[in-house]
């Protein structure tokens, strides 16, 4: 079997001889040229809780310190810069961001916006070369933009000419087909400065929400134009002005998308709601009435499965009516006989987001009659996506004697009964003579991001469901850890704290070259249970 270099460098559509493994797209539906890593000594993209970050064995930034040296006048010799992310919170696109910029060989501090003042000082204690925000919506003040020899440098999630605080959520309201990432220079108006970089994609998957576009597309999107601005930078280059009269500048501005603008009609078909549900999730979601109860609304999914149990009860109920429910997800009633998958809900007068039957029935016994949904096939044929169909969290693609294991959870938060579920699943495929080899896939968008704190928050005794949830992941990693299978982790997405020991419990572990682990629990005041 090919490992390291040897596995990187395959051509897409490769196969690992040994165990006839196709790996590139066919592996994980990547886009083509993207690249299977396998880590050496346990080397990753890896963020730590605390902002440090390492491109290998994990280790700790120092963060010292240092004099910034400016970048006025920069020539084109190559240095090594000092980067101050200036952020709202280290969110998947600072925390690729700082791995970016130290692959490049520079420095990044990551700083939290707090207050005006709090910033102004930071930013002359670090003395940074370049302010880059990632992820910032706070408004830029002039005493920071208008110091040209630290240039500060917005990402912004759209493409060119786009400006405003809901750019994506707009691109899939109005069902966009191709998309972008800009990198643009502080200024007077918002998003009007002058661009360094920009680069657009084609949205090619289907469904996908904001939160699921902001974290693939946009991020490796704006990882390509932090290259070029820092090749830009190094060699002298100026941005150059926004200017609306080029026929290529398709972007504009626009408002931020209101309540009013995300308000469900449940007379609509589910083939209408659900983009509106899609363009705001995972914040700040949907609105919607269900059950009397002003609700806010994520994980939409259109059911299309033939059923005629299932077409019976959309025959028999009204538009917004629950009309079923699956592992905690309910099923609604929509317009032209057409029923709608909704996973979470969050009720408007609480702000914890929970699978829906325990947001709207937090005494576990529903006022109302609500059947259980059979699951769909749980064998997929290979290649194939139940979003497209249905709501299923769990599913399995074969091929040869391959069992590639999906286990896609909102957000990559695993609750007591889907840990349940998902041990339960791995038993199954133990037991079955026809597999050689487990491919734990975890999901498109996370592997895992270990237990689900919000339903531990919302139990009626926290430390006891905590403690249920814990041992249930337990169970979990165990069966991955003493299965007789060979056992390989595959991320495609990022894994979080348990949802990383999950993976490296596998007999190999692999990451996409743009996953980005974060082990630490440090920010859950929790400690790993998971041997």
């Amino acid at each position: 079997m090919p490992v390291g270099a040897e596995l990187v460098n395959m051509p897409v559509g490769a196969e690992l001889v040994k165990f006839n493994m196709p790996v590139g797209p066919e592996l994980v539906n990547m886009p083509v040229g993207a690249e299977l890593v396998v880590p050496a000594n346990g080397a990753a993209m890896v963020a730590t809780a605390e902002g440090h970050s390492a491109a290998g064995p994990i280790t700790t930034a120092k963060g010292e310190e240092q004099q910034g040296n400016g970048c006025a006048g920069m020539t084109g010799q190559q240095r090594r810069l000092q980067f101050l992310l200036l952020c709202d919170a280290f969110n998947s696109m600072t925390q690729r961001a700082k791995l970016e910029l130290e692959s490049l060989g520079h420095e990044a501090v990551v700083g939290v916006w707090e207050t005006k003042g709090a910033t102004v000082a930071m930013i002359k204690q670090v003395k940074p070369d370049v302010i880059l925000c990632p992820y910032l919506t706070k408004f830029v003040p002039a005493s920071i933009y208008e110091n040209r020899d630290v240039p500060c440098i917005i990402v912004h999630p759209g493409i060119e000419g786009d400006r405003g605080m809901s750019s994506i959520d707009w691109a899939l309201h109005d069902g966009a087909k191709e998309w972008g990432v800009t990198l643009l220079q502080a200024d007077r108006e918002m998003d009007a400065g002058p661009i360094w970089a920009t680069k657009t994609f084609f949205i090619e998957r289907e469904h996908p929400t904001k939160s699921s576009l902001y974290r693939i597309e946009c991020i490796d999107a704006a990882m390509v134009c932090i290259r070029e601005f820092v090749s830009k930078l190094q060699s002298g280059q100026q941005p150059r002005p926004l200017d609306y009269s080029k026929p290529d500048v398709k972007g504009r501005l626009r408002p931020r998308m209101l309540t009013d603008d995300r308000i469900v009609d449940w007379n609509l078909s589910a083939q209408e709601i659900a983009p509106i549900v899609r363009c705001c999730d995972s914040q700040p979601g949907a609105m919607g009435t269900i059950l009397n109860k002003l609700v806010h609304l994520y994980g939409a999914h259109v059911e299309k499965q033939p059923d005629t149990i299932l077409k019976a009860l959309v025959d028999e109920r009204q538009p917004g009516d629950v009309i079923g429910s699956r592992h905690n997800a309910i099923l609604v009633r929509c317009g032209d006989e057409t029923a709608l998958w909704i996973s979470h809900v969050r009720l408007a007068t609480s702000l914890i987001k929970l699978p829906a039957t325990m947001a709207l029935f937090p005494d576990a016994e529903p006022p109302i009659e609500l059947p259980h949904i059979a699951e769909p096939k749980f064998v997929l044929p290979f290649g194939q996506w139940p979003a497209a169909s249905t709501l299923q969290e769990i599913f399995l693609w074969q091929r040869a004697r391959i069992a590639y294991l999906w286990f896609d959870f909102y957000n990559g938060a695993m609750n007591t009964e889907q840990c349940q579920r998902l041990t339960q699943t791995i038993t199954e495929i133990e037991k079955d003579e026809s597999t050689d080899v487990m491919v734990l896939m975890g999901g498109r968008d996370f592997f895992s991001n270990d237990i689900h704190l919000n339903t531990i928050e919302a139990a009626d005794d926290p430390a006891e469901e905590s403690w249920r949830n814990i041992h249930a992941i337990d169970d979990v990693v165990k069966c991955i850890l003493t299965s007789t299978k060979l056992t390989i982790a595959a991320l495609v997405g990022n894994a979080g704290a348990g949802g990383v020991m999950t993976a490296i419990a596998a007999d190999l572990t692999w990451t996409h070259a743009n996953a980005v682990l974060h082990p630490s629990y440090k920010a859950m005041d929790l400690f790993g249970s998971e041997y």
